[in-house]
């Protein structure tokens, strides 16, 4: 019997909600309504400067999308209370943590009501706040519980009362789960040191895009900036954060040779006049190139393609979830997708998988980033044949994301897998 001739519908709880910047995801959306389930994606309305997620089939995929009680600034500097739930004698950070906590409120009776109305055979918990909501819902209907982790421990670290309990709720709920969903081997075992030991099947899907790898160059950049034809672009992708080291590679580049140029381009919207925006800014000296407009998903294969070296950065000071990005990191696998060589931090499991296929180059600090592309030009060919070798071979979504699918079909059907393994993405 398939998904398709019984109807079987699913639900996929994503708290966090900022769809558009989540390949994975998105990718995994469309293949369960390929494989003929219905996909009811509940989640909170994304702030407004953050990129939309591709049109889905409407036959197949319902997206809720709960509005936040509190309109989320785009950035700092233009950070605003909604009209109806501003309380003007407390700080601003206490409100935005009162709306906060009763968006969660809100999003459990939603998610709830949702599952009483429409019968799941499957509910799908992304994150700790994701698997708190579906924790209770599979166990109440009797369905199979899985867990999609894009994060590592993304409370960790807060003395919020609320968010501790979320985060332990998130830890009985992960022993519960038949399927766990993760990027790569380094990250599964930190998140089963974190949950202290679960049976479930693990499954290591990359955060990758689906599809072949796209043989293309663009112009993106040099057009929206009005470069030169034989102007080098490095792209750093992504968000301006300290966690990406924003601050220090801007600094780097301002004594990078004449003919590069550094592009800072951002996955959300935000606004020149951002504190660290502006100090990023002014560490550049001028040799910074700002595009803080996100883009279309389906653009982003032209816009990582217009880039003729992707740095992927991360900084090792801000907890695993940086530290063990490898398979994570998003960027890597859009720009490998498209050909681009990287230079990448040397980070477990980074490192490891940039080394193996030789389709980029391992600094150990920001001052190693001239030299790292300079060897990259040196054997540019090389480098862009063997990057569309490592994405095909570590990256390519569709043959992990099918033990999955073969995971959910046993699941739905018998409520059991026959083949409790765990499995590596090839």
């Amino acid at each position: 019997m398939t998904s398709d001739s019984c109807g079987k519908r699913i639900a996929l709880l994503f708290w966090e909600g900022h769809l558009g910047i989540a390949p994975s995801l998105i990718a995994g959306i469309e293949a369960l309504a390929t494989r003929g389930y219905r996909v009811d994606v509940v989640l909170r309305k994304p702030v407004g400067g953050c990129a939309p997620p591709p049109p889905f089939d409407e036959r197949r995929v319902h997206v809720i999308a709960m509005r936040r009680l509190r309109a989320a600034a785009d950035d700092a500097v233009r950070a605003r209370s909604h009209a109806a739930t501003r309380i003007h004698l407390l700080p601003h950070r206490v409100v935005r943590r009162i709306c906060e906590h009763l968006d969660r409120i809100r999003f459990h009776v939603l998610c709830r009501r949702l599952a009483l109305r429409e019968r799941h055979c499957a509910v799908i918990g992304v994150d700790d706040d994701g698997i708190v909501v579906a924790g209770p819902i599979a166990a109440r209907h009797g369905i199979p519980l899985l867990l999609w982790s894009l994060e590592l421990d993304p409370l960790a670290g807060s003395a919020d009362p609320v968010r501790r309990l979320v985060r332990w709720l998130a830890r009985r709920y992960r022993r519960k789960v038949a399927v766990t969903i993760v990027q790569d081997e380094v990250r599964a075992h930190a998140l089963e040191v974190l949950t202290g030991g679960s049976g479930a099947v693990v499954r290591l899907v990359p955060n990758a895009p689906a599809g072949p790898v796209v043989q293309q160059r663009g112009r993106y950049f040099h057009e929206r900036f009005h470069l030169r034809p034989e102007q080098l672009v490095v792209l750093h992708a992504g968000a301006i954060i300290p966690e990406m080291l924003a601050e220090e590679v801007a600094e780097a580049a301002a004594t990078w040779p004449e003919g590069w140029s550094l592009v800072l381009h951002e996955r959300e919207r935000r606004y020149p006049e951002s504190p660290f925006v502006r100090r990023v800014q002014a560490a550049g000296r001028g040799r910074v190139l700002l595009s803080l407009e996100p883009v279309p998903y389906r653009d982003l294969d032209v816009v990582f393609a217009s880039a003729d070296v992707c740095l992927v950065l991360y900084s090792d000071r801000h907890g695993d979830n940086f530290r063990l990005v490898s398979r994570a990191s998003g960027k890597l696998a859009h720009a490998l997708r498209v050909g681009v060589p990287v230079v990448c931090s040397d980070l477990p499991g980074l490192a490891a998988v940039i080394e193996e296929y030789g389709c980029g180059v391992v600094v150990r600090s920001v001052g190693e980033i001239e030299d790292a592309v300079l060897r990259i030009l040196a054997s540019r060919d090389q480098y862009r044949a063997r990057a569309w070798v490592c994405y095909r071979e570590a990256f390519e979504f569709g043959g992990s994301f099918s033990m999955v699918l073969d995971d959910l079909d046993r699941l739905t059907e018998s409520g059991q897998l026959t083949s409790p393994s765990s499995a590596s993405c090839p």
